[in-house]
């Protein structure tokens, strides 16, 4: 008997588990930046590491400010790196924030597209059982599901690496959460609502 479920929402429910580097990768290529899949890794990671290093995504930011601060912070090292020819010197920090912010619209309408599916069947879910979300978001995920979600979840767990204000949280006690023995687990590898038996 399954008595809840939990799921992750970055990179699973609002991709379809496509992982992000692949999605903006593809934002990249509609948009035409002259650089290679190894060079736009290099941005990626870096922009990876400077959100987990400092708080520049806040509570209140919705996904389309955190795509556009992502996407500022990967083309901006592109350029200081001398990645991204033809896009370095003065006059050129306009076309720059106008492609980053091409960027970001790409990947936010690829996220609202996905979710125009992901929500019926994620209403379905919190009909049937407790819903849990468990998240190593930027600290801004409950703006995030009212952004995009809108369905009754029982509760959200954060933590990991870029959770902002605090360590691991986990809903102690909760019927869903993992003390109480789930037979099923979510697993993202294999697509969204799939179940893998323990």
């Amino acid at each position: 008997m399954i008595k809840g479920v939990i799921f992750d929402y970055g990179g699973t429910l609002d991709t379809n588990s496509v992982h992000w580097s692949e999605v903006i990768w593809e934002g990249f290529q509609q948009a035409r930046v002259p650089v290679t899949k190894e060079q736009f890794r290099m941005a990626y990671v870096h922009g990876e590491r400077s959100l987990a290093k400092f708080p520049l995504i806040h509570p209140e930011h919705n996904m389309l400010d955190l795509l556009r601060i992502k996407l500022n912070i990967e083309t901006s090292f592109l350029v200081d790196a001398h990645l991204w020819e033809g896009m370095e010197g003065k006059g050129k920090e306009a076309e720059r924030q106008t492609i980053s912010d091409t960027i970001a619209q790409y990947c936010y309408d690829y996220v609202v597209r996905t979710l125009q599916v992901a929500r019926p069947i994620v209403a379905e879910w919190s009909r049937l059982y407790p819903l849990v979300l468990v998240s190593n978001f930027y600290g801004n995920i409950n703006t995030i599901l009212e952004d995009g979600v809108d369905v009754s979840i029982e509760g959200v767990a954060t933590g990991g690496r870029r959770s902002v204000g605090g360590g691991r949280q986990f809903l102690e006690g909760h019927p869903a959460s993992p003390q109480h023995g789930l037979p099923n687990r979510m697993d993202s590898r294999k697509g969204m609502g799939r179940r893998v038996r323990r």
